[in-house]
């Protein structure tokens, strides 16, 4: 048998019983999608960094400038904005490419530095 005793049967019952709950109550209740949703962040906006959104994301200064520099920009004043994606990805657009800035994500006032 693929169990020794009713204990381990016992034991995958109560851990998948208790993973299942857990899985309904996050997508059941409106509140608490954030837990398993996110959404865009902007890190940088008109080349100022915004210092709690990296500390809120996780993301270091170097992350921000290496990704300038991966989008062939050498300068952040020349940098609308950068946007951490939902997929972890940055995006970087450039002031001459930002337009209406109607796509870029709401900023979290707070730490522009």
């Amino acid at each position: 048998m693929f169990f020794d005793d009713w204990f381990g049967v016992f034991r995958v019952v109560v851990m998948g019983g208790t993973a299942y709950v857990a899985l309904i109550a996050i997508l059941r209740f409106g509140g608490k999608r954030t837990l398993a949703r996110s959404s865009a962040t902007l890190l940088l906006q008109d080349g100022a960094i915004d210092r709690a959104a990296l500390r809120r994301e996780r993301v270091t200064r170097e992350e921000v400038r290496c990704a300038v520099r991966s989008a062939g920009l050498g300068d952040i004043a020349d940098v609308a904005a950068v946007v951490l994606e939902t997929g972890g990805s940055f995006n970087v657009v450039a002031q001459q490419r930002a337009g209406n800035r109607a796509a870029f994500p709401p900023h979290r006032r707070g730490g522009a530095s």
